[in-house]
């Protein structure tokens, strides 16, 4: 059975200037007191973290960002966030091979970044990594792709499985798809907000009592769809007409006069 106590919410009602009452919960089962926990889900932020860059330190000193090397000033790192899919261009370097980073002042952990390729797409990356340092130095990777084709002004999107915070994150790229320029036209990275809850959801046990107004108003359930429970109708699946082989019937003889109440009968073969 449902204990429900009561909270004052906050806000008024701008109409009436009257406190509204917000139901709190508890589910009564078994002697305790019990509130459903739903399993919080991984969130990442749809806003990537970088701003529009005009040079490579243009948002120092949050996010600075380099590049392997540099084709000329116009064509730097910061031309892969300007906005415009310009894009960072590479010197020309055999076997070609370079990587573009990001640098923020303070540790970030990303679960997400995305690419947008601009009208050359056989400069664009092919295979690379995506990496993770907090020195600069030491690398761990967080992603790899491989063998990635482009079509003109095509924006991919990668989500990367990473628990830990970097300052910085690079692309590190091994192969491009056919020139001697990395082209990279457009980067964002994206923030992890929130984690995935390491447990299912469960019903937890808040007190084998009564609840006090405290434990109501910082621990009671303001949902309860999660006790929503309709029908459900199971259909069964019916195999086609056929010819399911021989059978025989089972018959036996049952004295009726030995017993005086028959409740069942089996029979076997």
């Amino acid at each position: 059975m449902p204990i429900v106590g009561f909270e004052w919410n906050q806000e008024e009602n701008i109409t009436n200037h009257l406190k509204v009452p917000l139901n709190k919960s508890f589910i009564l089962f078994d002697g305790e007191y019990k509130k459903w926990n739903m399993r919080k889900e991984r969130v990442i932020s749809a806003v990537g973290l970088i701003p529009t860059l005009t040079s490579n330190t243009s948002a120092s000193p949050n996010i600075i960002v380099s590049a392997s090397t540099e084709n000329n000033s116009s064509k730097g790192a910061w031309c892969s966030f300007d906005g415009a899919a310009n894009g960072w261009n590479s010197a020309q370097v055999v076997p070609v091979s370079g990587w573009l980073n990001v640098k923020f002042n303070v540790s970030k952990k990303i679960g997400r970044y995305s690419i947008i390729s601009d009208s050359n797409i056989r400069y664009h990356p092919r295979s690379w990594t995506f990496e993770g340092s907090n020195n600069g130095t030491d690398w761990i990777i967080l992603d790899t792709q491989t063998n990635i084709t482009w079509n003109n002004f095509e924006k991919k999107i990668f989500e990367i499985n990473n628990s830990d915070f970097y300052i910085n994150y690079r692309i590190n790229i091994k192969e491009i798809n056919g020139a001697a320029i990395i082209i990279i036209g457009n980067m964002q990275l994206f923030e992890v907000l929130s984690e995935e809850s390491p447990y299912p959801s469960h019903w937890q046990t808040v007190s084998t009592t009564m609840p006090s107004e405290d434990t109501f108003m910082s621990e009671g359930m303001k949902n309860l769809s999660s006790l929503d429970r309709k029908q459900t109708m199971l259909y069964v699946d019916m195999a086609d007409d056929e010819v399911l082989g021989e059978g025989k019937v089972f018959r036996g003889k049952v004295n009726l006069r030995k017993y005086k109440e028959i409740n069942s009968i089996r029979v076997k073969d």
